[in-house]
């Protein structure tokens, strides 16, 4: 066998031309063929243009090819001899067409018949093209059978659920019970533990109720420290059971909750229940599966696979085969989006939309859960909501009964300086032992940390705290360390925490005192849930402050939810009481989306001189910036979508930054083995990897700075890493050098 021309010959257009000579040259073109002859011809590149935003007709294009360079009639008589008869194939063409046409139909009758959907099928279809071409391959070349994938275990798993709830509490409430306790909310005369004990079991049994449901988009909207993790889980895994569906996801905002989460969920349901972890910081060795780690992420066949909405939206969205090839494991499924209001702005109408379609098209059932749900059912492109889209109806009841706060608006004219905002911070710490504030920028989260060591050192021995500051300016490894240790001395010690709004999803911690810098209310919300959360105390203050010169201007949303925020505080509708309340949170939302409603298609912003009006909804679309500038006549075309330039563009989160592997602790160690220009792939791969849990994302300008005074160096491979003078144990990168001691712990 000549293994030379492995990849050089051409062959991914042959079964395309076939389709094409034998089906497509109708009138009108037959969308059938034109999809699947996309597919086969698409199979090796990613998904191609059918017009280009300059007009150009690539996809089509490719269909006129010289039929003797590809060897086309000599590839079709081997196939016809060795592999199928003509006859049926015209069978399974005939089958196809009235796949198509009843998919269309189906479209329509839902309400969803548009070319953005006609897309989203082109790329299902894609999907389990890709995915059964590379298993197939791997199984022949590691010598093995294709396995199908075993039954999900939902019956053995929810047992281990329902036995791990009885523990925990042995007294169980009926349904009956359940809307009872909802109902009454906190009007028991309870300690406000016993209190909130009762109601997490409430809405523990009301989403196993709930588990009957058909396939639909729900709500799950449960206060911060309402056990909506093991609730959600219970809803999914009973619904799986009761209609037999094939896998269950979780699709998380931010890492450090998929870890929490993935703990809580292992330690319930054992390492053996099929779960999958696959983010940026998990270390396949470290999984069950490990072995298999790379086959599994590139798949999603597992039972339970927990990930990032940014690899969800790489799986709807992004361009190339790697991606894309996830998308058919999202069908009968059930998908539970946590923190579901941290969706990117740019990126809500293309999610609602593809929801909409898994769950009218696919048999897959959504929960949107959150603290603080967002209005994506009034926007200009909603969501498709099941008619009794609440899990649990009794919200406003339930919400009152958590309130472990006040919100206190203490915003000042002009707004606190660090100096202020320092003595401001340590006056309202009388009497407590902890404390947080939460501020928008890492400048200013500096500045205050900065002042607030100043002050501490004035202080008598006994008095002084414990203050860290927690930024993206630290590595996730270092972050994490630092976590450690505040929850280690918040038992019994002193302590502040100076953060930015990383703190506020997934971490597990509770202060007795809060400061938020005016942002929009869902982060004031989420700094409140790290004040009081597990009710320690009768109700404490999160006090909203506003920063004297605070510099938003590159950071729009956060902006805009200021806007919003202040017209809700302005209003006097709401009190201390009632400004976490879901109707605040309503309110809210319909101010902040109607600023930013321009921004939900995902505007390209001029990229590749598109145009300032070319947005990624559009070419994935009606496409008529390409029809446009096409001299052909495009009409008449079955697929119109410009399907590379959309998939080149996208970005989960706009990624204007620059990743530099940190010299902290062991990043040292691997910055050293990366410098080895003879690394092996595999070593290197590996790596790289680990260095993930070593890397600062930093913007143009810091990294220009760096550059500047000669504190970043080239490895081998490519990656950027920085000079040991560059990282503080303080505050993480800065852009003057520090003493070498610094870095020693």
């Amino acid at each position: 066998e000549d293994r030379t021309l492995k990849g050089k010959i051409p062959h991914s257009l042959q079964g395309a031309l076939y389709l094409c000579n034998c089906f497509y040259n109708e009138s009108p073109p037959c969308r059938a063929a034109a999809v699947a002859a996309l597919c086969i011809a698409s199979h090796h590149s990613g998904l191609m243009d059918c017009i280009s935003p300059t007009g150009e007709l690539p996809f089509y294009e490719q269909l006129k090819r010289d039929d003797a360079k590809l060897h086309y009639a000599e590839s079709r008589e081997n196939f016809l001899r060795e592999c199928s008869l003509s006859r049926e194939l015209d069978e399974l063409f005939a089958c196809a067409t009235g796949e198509i046409k009843t998919l269309t139909q189906h479209l329509k009758e839902q309400g969803l018949l548009s070319n953005f959907n006609i897309h989203l099928v082109v790329r299902f279809l894609f999907s389990c093209l890709i995915d059964a071409d590379r298993y197939e391959t791997y199984c022949f070349m590691a010598a093995q059978l294709p396995r199908p994938s075993p039954a999900p275990p939902w019956k053995l798993l929810l047992n281990r659920l329902e036995e791990h709830l009885l523990t925990k509490n042995p007294k169980q409430l009926s349904p009956q019970e359940a809307v009872q306790v909802l109902q009454r909310g906190d009007s028991y005369g309870l300690p406000l533990q016993e209190t909130i004990d009762l109601l997490r079991a409430a809405i523990s049994t009301r989403c196993l109720a709930a588990a009957e449901l058909p396939a639909g988009i729900y709500r799950l909207s449960v206060p911060t420290g309402g056990g909506k993790t093991l609730s959600s889980l219970r809803f999914a895994l009973a619904h799986a059971l009761a209609r037999k569906k094939d896998r269950i996801f979780y699709i998380i905002p931010f890492t450090t909750i998929i870890d929490q989460n993935a703990s809580v969920i292992r330690d319930v349901l054992g390492n053996d229940a099929g779960i999958l972890e696959h983010h940026a910081s998990v270390l396949p060795e470290q999984q069950p599966d490990g072995e298999d780690y790379e086959l599994l992420t590139e798949r999603w066949n597992s039972s339970i696979i927990l990930t990032t909405m940014v690899q969800f939206l790489n799986t709807l969205f992004a361009g190339g085969t790697r991606a894309a090839r996830r998308m058919h494991s999202l069908h009968n499924a059930v998908l539970v989006f946590d923190e579901i209001q941290s969706v990117p702005i740019p990126c809500i109408h293309l999610l609602n939309q593809a929801l909409n379609f898994l769950s009218k098209m696919c048999n897959t059932t959504i929960v949107l859960c959150t603290a603080t749900q967002p209005l994506l059912s009034s926007v200009e492109r909603p969501l498709k909501f099941s008619e009794e889209a609440e899990l649990i109806p009794e919200t406003g009841l339930l919400f009152r009964a958590f309130r472990r706060t006040f919100i206190l608006d203490a915003r000042i004219p002009g707004g606190y300086s660090p100096e202020v905002l320092a003595d401001f911070f340590l006056e309202r710490m009388a009497g407590l032992r902890t404390g947080l504030a939460v501020l928008n920028t890492k400048k200013d989260a500096k500045a205050l940390y900065l002042e607030l060591l100043q002050r501490n050192a004035r202080l008598p021995e006994a008095e002084q705290y414990h203050i860290v500051l927690l930024s993206t300016d630290l590595c996730p490894a270092h972050r994490k360390q630092i976590l450690n240790a505040l929850f280690s001395r918040m038992e019994s010690g002193r302590v502040l925490c100076v953060s930015t709004q990383l703190i506020e999803a997934g971490v597990d911690i509770s202060f007795q005192l809060a400061i938020r810098a005016l942002a929009g209310l869902d982060s004031i919300a989420q700094t409140a849930g790290r004040c009081n959360r597990n009710a320690e105390s009768t109700l404490r203050e999160v006090y909203v402050v506003n920063i004297a010169n605070e510099n938003l201007k590159y950071l729009l949303e956060i902006q805009r939810g200021q806007d919003a925020s202040k017209n809700v505080l302005d209003c006097g509708k709401f009190d201390a009481d009632s400004l976490l309340s879901p109707e605040a949170m309503e309110l809210y939302f319909s101010m902040y989306y109607a600023f930013l409603g321009n921004k939900m298609d995902y505007p390209l912003g001029g990229k590749a001189n598109l145009g300032a009006s070319a947005t990624l909804y559009d070419l994935l679309g009606d496409n008529r910036l390409g029809r446009g500038a096409s001299c052909e006549q495009t009409d008449s075309l079955p697929l119109r979508q410009a399907f590379a330039t959309a998939g080149r563009f996208f970005e989960a989160i706009e990624q204007n930054t620059t990743a530099l592997l940190v010299p902290f602790e062991e990043g040292a160690q691997l910055i050293e083995e990366l410098r080895r220009a003879d690394l092996n792939i595999a070593r290197r791969r590996e790596l790289l990897r680990r260095a993930q849990q070593y890397c600062v994302n930093v913007y143009a300008y810091i990294q220009k700075q760096l550059d500047k005074e000669g504190a970043i160096e080239v490895l081998p491979n490519g990656s950027l890493a920085l000079d040991k003078r560059f990282y503080s144990l303080e505050y993480g990168i800065t852009t003057q050098g520090e003493a070498m001691e610094l870095l020693t712990i």
